[in-house]
């Protein structure tokens, strides 16, 4: 990741202002929470972040109990903000960097929601090796990335100029399983709950179905997951 992209982040809200504070708040409860529950992590699991920006999630899961919660985020701004709100932050330009001040066999989850897609494939590969290290046995990975292949997920992906690297299904799976982690689950995106999304949700399978069906008429790489973003949980 090259040097000048801490700047960058230092201003993204100026760039997307309608992104701040979304992202994590609400679909947190119907996506990651899920992933949480799933993964049976006690209040007491070490937990650490990349790239966590202004700290929504990570005042989420302190709200939900979670005691051991660090950080790491390439924006000195932003990190000194999370400083300030009490929690444990890595100071670095680059995930590599980070790599060289964590203990070995410590962690029990990464935590990393839209945020793979802004790294280089070569140093996200390198890192994902290299982190499994610093996980527990049975320790995980999950996060959100923008999905490639979803209806409308290359806009997703776009949208954003500090996005490297896109991905699908098909690519995190190859991914993590390369790097070492097993057990790998890469699922859609739901809506959260409410009167309005669950007419959404219906029509959304309606035509996720049918797009599906056409990528195998035509021949296309038989994807699964059509949503704009797509989460993903994978097992050292």
């Amino acid at each position: 990741m090259s040097q000048d992209i801490p700047e960058i982040y230092a201003n993204y809200n100026s760039f997307r202002p309608e992104a701040s504070g979304s992202k994590t708040l609400c679909y947190f409860t119907r996506n990651m929470g899920a992933l949480l529950e799933e993964s049976k992590l006690g209040k007491d699991a070490n937990i650490l972040e990349i790239g966590p920006g202004k700290g929504e999630l990570l005042n989420k899961l302190r709200g939900l109990g979670y005691s051991n919660l660090e950080a790491f985020d390439i924006c000195a701004s932003f990190r000194e903000n999370l400083r300030s709100q009490g929690f444990k932050v890595y100071d670095g330009n680059n995930l590599l960097d980070l790599l060289e001040q964590l203990p070995d066999n410590y962690f029990d989850a990464l935590i990393a929601v839209d945020v793979l897609e802004h790294i280089d494939r070569l140093e996200l590969q390198e890192f994902l090796k290299s982190f499994s290290c610093k996980l527990k046995s049975g320790g995980v990975i999950m996060g959100q990335v923008p999905n490639s292949s979803g209806l409308f997920g290359h806009n997703t992906f776009i949208a954003d100029y500090t996005h490297i690297t896109p991905f699908n299904e098909i690519r995190l799976t190859s991914l993590f399983h390369g790097c070492g982690y097993k057990n790998i689950l890469v699922r859609e995106t739901r809506l959260p709950k409410s009167v309005g999304n669950f007419f959404r949700s219906i029509a959304r399978n309606f035509i996720f179905k049918i797009a599906y069906f056409l990528n195998r008429l035509v021949g296309a790489t038989p994807v699964k997951n059509l949503s704009h973003l797509i989460l993903f949980h994978a097992e050292k």
